[in-house]
């Protein structure tokens, strides 16, 4: 952890804007914000939102350019590492409010010049730590009448041959950072970032209706139950001191947890403040486990590389006897500081699962929305429906498809009632997914499940639960029966009776799916028999079914797994 970590630019309680005010878009640019084409199937209020989150940080990054690019104070590198860290943790989170081939040339010049600005930044830190360790030394040496123990003079000359090293090392990334700048000013990135996400949001300068938020809290309940989870993979390694890359990978994850909580905190009551603060802490506390780390590996790999080397009269630049000592007690002292640091993590870690930390961040994310933000509850399905095939509508190519699909989906639920057992409510569930399942196709067939779950928690009409909303995504998303449903992030935040239902329906959409695999509607009726552990599909059809038979086989493994029967057709 470096300080650059804990500097508050729009974090929760310090001035962070909120998404359901209006703002003023920002003049500047290389062209008209109308010249900028958006990406389809993307709703207004996440456009809105996106700009809300993604312009005061763009505005925070290029208000540090000068002064980073003059180098007279570290600040300006601290600032600018901070803001375009929040900025490369944003811009993937709103990537479908822009076109695939701009966002991913963007977000990799960003991510370079965070690189280098991390680098710079870190050895900034890295010769202020040495500084403050040597004023350290010093007063122990005032305290003592002034005289100098043995050791803190050998640990003087190491601290003074690193502090040497690493200035040399900051001059030279100091030409690298200017020259990352001067690639992202040459091709206009931060200008062209804003102009699309100021044209998308539709940001004019003049008042305009704000756009509903509610398909919002499923996209930010979506990404941070998966942040939890990145967190979370890594907890098996917290009771091993010397499991090294999985702690630093734990603090990276918990450091994007963190960016995307304080994203999505104007959605939520008190901004999600105790969540964040106490991801904050620890980050901070992975963080100086690193930075220990750092300087362990750094100190070493100096005292391996200086003991395989043999001496001339030529080295005189090389570290002598006084300075080899020194790195060897200033590693020493590394060591010892690296397991109080161990011992702090560990018991902050093991409280925070005794208290369910973790559980509890998942439920606020439900529990803790602001009702602005929030669906009305009661709403008759038949309102529930026309507003599921108002979204079918984007995708005007697939209705015939989708509709067939949601006929043959019907029936299989109908017909296997007895087996699967599911609330009444879930066959509404499985109308709506159904429905919606291909809508991913409005802007072509590559990534289109993916696209289409998207769509689905993000619009801004359906009046559906985050729950809800949720199974009706996952069917969406694993219809074609490539992907593992538990893997999306919103699986985590259903309950177990939930995350069964949803499996169930996105099953019966993938068989549905399959006797429609040529699009032709020839399958015209389903009918079932259960036999024991055997299910018998008798399929009518206006042709041969041949091919659909065979494609519902392939795509009924999961309905096979959950039920337990094995299908046959007849």
């Amino acid at each position: 952890m470096t300080p650059s970590d804990l500097i508050p630019d729009q974090s929760p309680g310090s001035g962070q804007i909120d998404p359901l005010k209006k703002i003023p878009s920002e003049a500047g640019g290389t062209g008209a914000p109308s010249a900028i084409p958006e990406e389809p199937g993307v709703s207004p209020g996440l456009r809105v939102f996106a700009a809300h989150q993604l312009i005061p940080k763009l505005d925070a990054f290029s208000r540090e350019i000068e002064g980073v690019r003059a180098g007279e104070d570290i600040e300006y590198i601290h600032r600018m590492r901070v803001a375009s860290r929040r900025l490369r943790a944003a811009l993937p989170l709103f990537f479908s409010c822009f076109l695939e081939k701009h966002f991913k040339q963007w977000l990799y010049d960003i991510r370079q010049v965070t690189r280098l600005l991390s680098d710079a930044r870190d050895a900034d830190v890295q010769i202020a730590s040495l500084k403050k360790y040597r004023k350290k030394l010093v007063k122990r040496q005032e305290l003592s009448q002034g005289i100098q123990p043995p050791d803190d003079a050998l640990l003087m000359e190491g601290i003074q041959y690193l502090t040497l090293r690493t200035r040399k090392k900051r001059d030279r990334l100091q030409k690298n950072v200017i020259s990352a700048l001067d690639v992202l000013e040459k091709d206009h990135v931060i200008e062209r970032i804003r102009e699309a996400v100021s044209a998308g949001a539709g940001f004019t300068g003049r008042t305009k209706k704000k756009p509903s938020m509610m398909g919002i809290p499923p996209i930010a309940a979506s990404h941070i139950a998966k942040g939890v989870d990145a967190v979370l993979s890594y907890g098996q390694w917290a009771q091993y001191p010397d499991a090294v890359a999985e702690h630093h990978a734990m603090r990276i994850a918990a450091k994007e947890l963190r960016y995307m909580m304080e994203i999505y905190a104007p959605l939520y009551r008190r901004g999600l403040s105790k969540p964040i603060a106490r991801v904050t802490k620890l980050q901070t506390i992975l963080g100086e486990l690193h930075d220990c780390d750092v300087w362990i590996d750094v100190v070493t790999l100096i005292l391996l590389r200086e003991r395989a080397r043999l001496r001339s009269q030529t080295g005189a630049s090389r570290p002598g006897h006084g300075v080899i000592s020194g790195l060897k007690l200033f590693l020493r002292d590394r060591e010892k500081e690296r397991r109080v640091l161990y011992r702090r993590f560990s018991y902050y870690w093991n409280s925070l699962n005794r208290a369910d930390f973790w559980g509890g961040v998942r439920s606020s994310l439900i529990s803790q929305r602001k009702a602005i933000v929030t669906p009305p509850s009661g709403v008759a399905d038949e309102k529930l429906l026309r507003a599921v095939n108002t979204l079918s509508l984007v995708y005007p190519e697939g209705l015939v498809h989708e509709r067939h699909v949601t006929a043959l989906a019907l029936q299989l639920y109908d017909c296997l009632q007895s087996l699967h057992r599911m609330p009444k409510r879930s066959r509404l569930l499985l109308e709506s997914a159904a429905l919606l399942h291909d809508i991913g196709g409005r802007s072509g067939e590559k990534g289109h499940p993916a696209r289409g779950a998207r769509m689905i928690l993000s619009d801004d009409q359906l009046p559906f639960d985050i729950a809800e909303r949720g199974i009706i995504a996952l069917a969406a998303f694993a219809h074609r029966g490539k992907v593992r449903i538990q893997s999306c992030g919103i699986y985590r935040l259903l309950s177990p009776e939930e995350q069964q239902v949803s499996c169930m329906i996105a099953s019966i959409i993938r068989i549905a799916d399959g006797l429609d695999c040529r699009r032709n509607g020839i399958v015209r009726a389903i009918a079932c028999h259960i036999s024991g552990q055997e299910i018998t599909l008798r399929i009518t059809g206006t042709e041969d079914t041949g091919p659909e038979r065979q494609k519902a086989l392939r795509k009924a493994k999961l309905f096979i797994q959950l039920s337990g029967h094995s299908i046959t057709f007849s």
